[in-house]
Protein backbone atom coordinates (compact mmCIF):
# COMPACT_ATOMS: atom_id res chain seq x y z
CA UNK A 1 0.00 0.00 0.00
CA UNK A 2 1.45 3.48 -0.94
CA UNK A 3 1.08 6.26 1.58
CA UNK A 4 1.96 9.89 1.18
CA UNK A 5 2.94 12.06 4.52
CA UNK A 6 4.33 15.63 4.42
CA UNK A 7 6.93 14.46 6.97
CA UNK A 8 9.86 11.61 7.06
CA UNK A 9 8.50 8.31 8.53
CA UNK A 10 10.32 5.37 9.99
CA UNK A 11 7.47 3.11 11.40
CA UNK A 12 4.93 3.67 13.89
CA UNK A 13 2.99 2.22 16.55
CA UNK A 14 -0.27 0.42 14.92
CA UNK A 15 -2.01 -1.26 18.35
CA UNK A 16 -0.52 -3.57 20.84
CA UNK A 17 1.44 -6.09 18.69
CA UNK A 18 1.94 -4.27 15.01
CA UNK A 19 4.09 -2.05 13.71
CA UNK A 20 3.31 0.20 10.69
CA UNK A 21 6.07 0.37 8.78
CA UNK A 22 7.39 2.77 5.79
CA UNK A 23 9.67 2.03 3.16
CA UNK A 24 10.98 2.26 -0.03
CA UNK A 25 10.99 6.38 0.06
CA UNK A 26 10.34 8.82 -2.77
CA UNK A 27 10.63 12.36 -2.21
CA UNK A 28 9.13 15.10 -4.42
CA UNK A 29 8.10 18.56 -5.10
CA UNK A 30 4.76 19.93 -5.17
CA UNK A 31 3.52 23.28 -6.13
CA UNK A 32 2.18 25.75 -3.15
CA UNK A 33 -1.48 24.50 -2.88
CA UNK A 34 -2.65 27.96 -1.02
CA UNK A 35 -1.78 31.48 -1.82
CA UNK A 36 -0.09 31.60 1.98
CA UNK A 37 2.85 29.30 1.01
CA UNK A 38 5.03 30.64 -1.27
CA UNK A 39 7.79 27.33 -1.46
CA UNK A 40 6.58 24.01 -3.07
CA UNK A 41 5.40 21.66 -0.87
CA UNK A 42 7.84 18.38 -0.31
CA UNK A 43 6.28 14.45 0.35
CA UNK A 44 7.31 11.49 0.80
CA UNK A 45 5.67 8.94 -0.62
CA UNK A 46 6.33 5.60 0.65
CA UNK A 47 5.42 1.61 0.96
CA UNK A 48 3.56 0.23 3.49
CA UNK A 49 3.19 -2.76 5.64
CA UNK A 50 1.99 -3.90 9.54
CA UNK A 51 4.63 -5.99 11.25
CA UNK A 52 3.35 -8.13 13.62
CA UNK A 53 5.47 -7.61 16.86
CA UNK A 54 5.35 -6.09 20.33
CA UNK A 55 8.91 -4.31 20.02
CA UNK A 56 10.56 -3.23 16.89
CA UNK A 57 13.39 -5.73 15.81
CA UNK A 58 15.00 -6.43 12.60
CA UNK A 59 13.76 -10.14 12.56
CA UNK A 60 9.98 -9.02 12.63
CA UNK A 61 10.41 -6.70 10.35
CA UNK A 62 12.04 -8.67 7.77
CA UNK A 63 9.44 -11.50 7.88
CA UNK A 64 6.49 -8.90 7.32
CA UNK A 65 8.24 -7.57 4.21
CA UNK A 66 8.91 -11.57 2.81
CA UNK A 67 5.24 -12.24 4.12
CA UNK A 68 4.61 -8.91 1.28
CA UNK A 69 6.08 -10.12 -1.50
CA UNK A 70 9.37 -7.42 -0.65
CA UNK A 71 12.31 -9.34 -2.39
CA UNK A 72 14.99 -7.78 -0.28
CA UNK A 73 13.31 -8.00 2.95
CA UNK A 74 16.21 -8.16 4.85
CA UNK A 75 17.67 -5.02 3.44
CA UNK A 76 14.47 -2.94 4.00
CA UNK A 77 14.38 -4.37 7.34
CA UNK A 78 17.47 -3.20 8.29
CA UNK A 79 17.30 0.05 6.71
CA UNK A 80 14.33 0.61 8.51
CA UNK A 81 16.22 0.14 11.82
CA UNK A 82 18.52 2.74 10.95
CA UNK A 83 16.24 5.25 10.04
CA UNK A 84 14.75 4.12 13.54
CA UNK A 85 17.91 4.65 15.33
CA UNK A 86 19.30 7.72 13.74
CA UNK A 87 15.64 9.59 14.19
CA UNK A 88 16.39 8.42 17.80
CA UNK A 89 13.09 6.16 18.01
CA UNK A 90 14.94 3.15 19.32
CA UNK A 91 17.92 2.88 21.09
CA UNK A 92 20.88 0.58 18.80
CA UNK A 93 24.39 0.87 16.83
CA UNK A 94 24.71 3.02 14.48
CA UNK A 95 27.55 2.27 12.65
CA UNK A 96 26.80 -1.47 13.02
CA UNK A 97 23.50 -0.95 11.26
CA UNK A 98 25.35 0.89 9.18
CA UNK A 99 27.86 -1.68 8.42
CA UNK A 100 24.95 -4.49 7.90
CA UNK A 101 23.24 -2.43 5.59
CA UNK A 102 26.12 -1.95 3.10
CA UNK A 103 27.31 -5.59 3.03
CA UNK A 104 23.86 -6.77 2.45
CA UNK A 105 23.92 -4.25 -0.67
CA UNK A 106 27.21 -5.13 -1.71
CA UNK A 107 26.04 -8.89 -1.67
CA UNK A 108 23.01 -7.80 -3.57
CA UNK A 109 24.97 -6.37 -6.34
CA UNK A 110 27.49 -8.76 -6.60
CA UNK A 111 24.49 -11.81 -6.98
CA UNK A 112 22.58 -9.32 -9.75
CA UNK A 113 22.58 -8.96 -13.15
CA UNK A 114 24.89 -5.75 -12.92
CA UNK A 115 27.70 -8.53 -12.29
CA UNK A 116 26.36 -12.16 -13.20
CA UNK A 117 25.65 -11.69 -16.90
CA UNK A 118 27.67 -12.26 -20.41
CA UNK A 119 26.12 -12.58 -23.60
CA UNK A 120 26.67 -15.15 -26.35
CA UNK A 121 25.48 -13.71 -29.88
CA UNK A 122 23.57 -11.02 -28.42
CA UNK A 123 21.54 -13.58 -25.72
CA UNK A 124 22.41 -12.57 -22.17
CA UNK A 125 23.22 -15.45 -19.70
CA UNK A 126 24.63 -16.67 -16.57
CA UNK A 127 26.15 -19.69 -15.73
CA UNK A 128 27.42 -20.20 -11.80
CA UNK A 129 30.44 -21.64 -10.65
CA UNK A 130 28.11 -25.11 -10.38
CA UNK A 131 27.16 -24.85 -13.62
CA UNK A 132 30.31 -24.10 -14.93
CA UNK A 133 32.15 -27.06 -13.37
CA UNK A 134 29.29 -29.67 -14.44
CA UNK A 135 29.78 -28.10 -17.88
CA UNK A 136 33.56 -28.61 -17.80
CA UNK A 137 33.42 -32.34 -16.64
CA UNK A 138 31.16 -33.03 -19.38
CA UNK A 139 33.23 -30.84 -22.22
CA UNK A 140 36.28 -32.80 -20.91
CA UNK A 141 34.40 -36.39 -21.54
CA UNK A 142 33.12 -35.19 -25.38
CA UNK A 143 36.94 -34.33 -26.03
CA UNK A 144 37.84 -37.40 -24.66
CA UNK A 145 35.54 -39.41 -26.70
CA UNK A 146 36.55 -37.76 -29.98
CA UNK A 147 33.69 -35.19 -30.56
CA UNK A 148 34.33 -32.12 -31.95
CA UNK A 149 31.34 -30.27 -30.84
CA UNK A 150 28.75 -29.99 -28.42
CA UNK A 151 25.33 -29.30 -27.53
CA UNK A 152 24.42 -26.96 -25.11
CA UNK A 153 21.15 -25.87 -23.39
CA UNK A 154 20.23 -22.80 -21.61
CA UNK A 155 16.38 -22.11 -20.64
CA UNK A 156 14.70 -22.28 -24.06
CA UNK A 157 17.42 -22.60 -26.56
CA UNK A 158 20.23 -24.84 -27.62
CA UNK A 159 23.44 -24.33 -29.31
CA UNK A 160 26.00 -25.73 -31.36
CA UNK A 161 29.41 -24.99 -31.37
CA UNK A 162 32.85 -26.35 -31.06
CA UNK A 163 34.17 -28.10 -28.29
CA UNK A 164 37.19 -25.71 -27.88
CA UNK A 165 35.21 -22.56 -28.25
CA UNK A 166 33.12 -23.63 -25.39
CA UNK A 167 36.25 -24.47 -23.39
CA UNK A 168 37.85 -20.97 -24.04
CA UNK A 169 34.30 -19.40 -22.96
CA UNK A 170 34.52 -21.15 -19.20
CA UNK A 171 37.94 -20.30 -19.22
CA UNK A 172 37.22 -16.45 -19.90
CA UNK A 173 33.87 -16.59 -17.48
CA UNK A 174 36.43 -18.32 -15.09
CA UNK A 175 38.85 -15.70 -15.18
CA UNK A 176 35.54 -12.75 -15.28
CA UNK A 177 33.94 -13.98 -12.11
CA UNK A 178 37.21 -14.64 -10.00
CA UNK A 179 38.23 -10.76 -10.50
CA UNK A 180 34.35 -10.06 -9.56
CA UNK A 181 34.91 -12.06 -6.59
CA UNK A 182 37.80 -10.21 -5.91
CA UNK A 183 36.20 -6.95 -6.09
CA UNK A 184 33.19 -7.36 -4.14
CA UNK A 185 35.36 -9.05 -1.21
CA UNK A 186 37.23 -5.66 -1.64
CA UNK A 187 34.31 -3.21 -1.45
CA UNK A 188 33.40 -5.05 1.73
CA UNK A 189 36.46 -4.84 3.35
CA UNK A 190 36.74 -1.52 2.47
CA UNK A 191 33.45 -0.83 4.50
CA UNK A 192 34.23 -3.12 7.65
CA UNK A 193 36.77 -0.62 7.78
CA UNK A 194 34.86 2.39 7.66
CA UNK A 195 34.19 4.34 11.03
CA UNK A 196 32.03 7.22 9.95
CA UNK A 197 28.80 6.14 9.20
CA UNK A 198 27.33 8.95 6.04
CA UNK A 199 31.00 7.59 4.41
CA UNK A 200 29.51 3.87 4.64
CA UNK A 201 26.30 4.91 3.48
CA UNK A 202 27.42 6.73 0.57
CA UNK A 203 30.09 4.39 -0.60
CA UNK A 204 30.15 3.46 -4.14
CA UNK A 205 30.02 -0.47 -4.15
CA UNK A 206 29.21 -0.77 -8.06
CA UNK A 207 32.94 0.41 -9.41
CA UNK A 208 35.69 -1.44 -10.45
CA UNK A 209 34.08 -4.49 -11.79
CA UNK A 210 35.45 -6.16 -15.04
CA UNK A 211 34.30 -5.67 -18.30
CA UNK A 212 30.98 -8.29 -18.90
CA UNK A 213 32.18 -10.39 -21.20
CA UNK A 214 31.12 -11.22 -25.20
CA UNK A 215 30.88 -13.44 -27.19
Amino acid sequence: MKTTTTAKKVFEKYDGTHYLLYFNETEKQVPAQQESEEQPQTQYEYDTVIAECTEPSIDAFTEALAKAGHEDAEIGATDIMLRAVQAGLVEGNELELAHRLMKLLINQYDKSEAVNDFTYNGMHMWLDREMRRTLRERLAREKAKGQETTRITYEDHTFTLPIDDAEFMLEELEEYATACFDKTAEHTQNVADMRDVDEILAYDFTTGYPPKLEF
